[in-house]
């Protein structure tokens, strides 16, 4: 490899830290192969440009400034701060560089698995793989009692035509909550988020649904049986009740293909491949090294005022 001409900047610069500012001095001089600069005698490599440029998408020539930047600054901060508080610095550059390095080395795995896609599909099925889903409105009558079961069976068949022939969300609800209770039934009526044929439901804030839900396979089928905004269910009978349900709103199926979703997840892919990496690393290290607390932790710490 020729011999490389390039900048070397002295440590003299022009800083907050320092409270004054002073000449930065330059020296055109021949470094060792790979090395493109020197600030002191803290090198500046290829390598490192070629890092910073890709990761800020600048210029060779930016990057480079940005490294002795960078380097000028931790110079500075070498000789105007704390050794406590220089500690804690570099601890902290440590540790982002170790971040960097685990994220590197995830994107090194390859590509995102088919697996990996899989499972992250299951957590996201509505926005990446979606089945048909229906909204519903329902009533249910539950017995409190065994001797109140026929008698709730009884009411849900009286009252299922009814319900089907309200023109109406409003007059549904309305029928639903007049009807007048035997002894030992209980009624709810209810507005449920979109339910999938095997029992998922999407997330729906309107109706406090917890994420994750699972439904009654049962009542998911019934519901799944609704092909139009406004058809009503026979009386569905399941664990929980006597049901009657009313289509409120036809969810139709969404499905990503495996390519794009292979590109959509692939940043969360290299994250939770980091993120395993580092839980492995920190488990090794905890083992590794012994923790002492001051006694008092707790009460320090509650004297500490965090920042806004």
């Amino acid at each position: 490899m020729s011999r490389r001409r390039a900048l070397s900047l002295g440590l003299l610069v022009s800083s907050g830290l320092t409270g004054c500012r002073q000449p930065v001095t330059e020296e055109q001089t021949t470094l060792p192969a790979g090395v493109v600069a020197l600030v002191g005698e803290e090198p500046i490599s290829v390598q490192t440009v070629e890092r910073i440029g890709r990761a800020q998408g600048v210029s060779p020539v930016t990057a480079r400034q940005h490294a002795i930047r960078d380097a000028l600054w931790a110079s500075a901060a070498r000789q105007a701060l704390p050794a406590a508080t220089l500690s804690a610095v570099e601890r902290r550059a440590l540790a982002r560089a170790q971040l960097e390095a685990l994220e590197a080395a995830a994107r090194r795995q390859g590509l995102p698995t088919d697996a990996e896609i899989a499972a992250l599909t299951a957590l996201r099925f509505y926005e990446l793989d979606r089945p048909r889903a229906v909204r519903v409105l329902h009533v249910v009558l539950q017995a409190t009692d065994p001797d109140a079961a026929e008698r709730a069976a009884r009411l849900a068949a009286e009252l299922q035509p009814l319900l089907r022939a309200a023109p109406d969300v409003a007059a549904f609800r309305r029928i639903a909550e007049a009807a007048a209770l035997p002894e030992g039934v209980n009624r709810t009526v209810e507005a449920l988020p979109p339910i999938t044929a095997d029992g998922r439901s999407l997330p729906d804030p309107s109706t406090h649904t917890p994420p994750g839900a699972h439904f009654d396979e049962v009542f998911a089928k019934a519901a799944a049986a609704l092909t139009s905004v406004g058809a009503t269910s026979p009386v569905t009978v399941t664990p929980f009740g006597h049901h009657v349900l009313r289509a409120t709103e036809i969810i139709p199926s969404h499905h990503v293909p495996l390519a794009r979703r292979r590109e959509l997840l692939a940043p969360e892919i290299y994250a939770e491949r980091a993120a395993s990496a580092l839980h492995a690393l920190l488990t090794t290290a905890s083992a590794q090294h012994d923790l002492a607390l001051e006694r008092g932790v707790d009460e320090l710490t509650a004297r500490v005022t965090a920042a806004p």
